[in-house]
């Protein structure tokens, strides 16, 4: 019942939409933090906080480009170029 699709609430953080793969980045990343015997600044907190959104939309932008390069290889645009020629050339 928890898992229903009516009870599932999209996520926001910072007022942007998170995934839950980004929800994941964000719960390692605070653990990692609490898990120390200290208390945080609250000046390291907002760091860690920004280096994670960084982190979330760097990971989105590969993704994206990823899906994209794929999509030109596949699509026939490009005879002969192998997706792996592709990887390659972005070494």
């Amino acid at each position: 019942m928890v898992f229903k699709s009516e009870n599932i609430v999209e996520k926001k953080i910072g007022g942007s939409f998170v995934t839950g793969k980004d929800l994941k980045l964000f719960v390692d990343k605070w653990a990692k933090i609490f898990k120390s015997k200290e208390m945080p600044q609250s000046k390291s907190v907002f760091e860690a906080t920004a280096e994670l959104q960084h982190e979330m939309a760097k990971a989105a932008a590969t993704e994206y480009y990823a899906r994209k390069m794929k999509g030109i290889i596949s699509s026939g645009e490009n005879p002969g170029l192998e997706f792996s020629q592709l990887e390659d050339k972005h070494r």
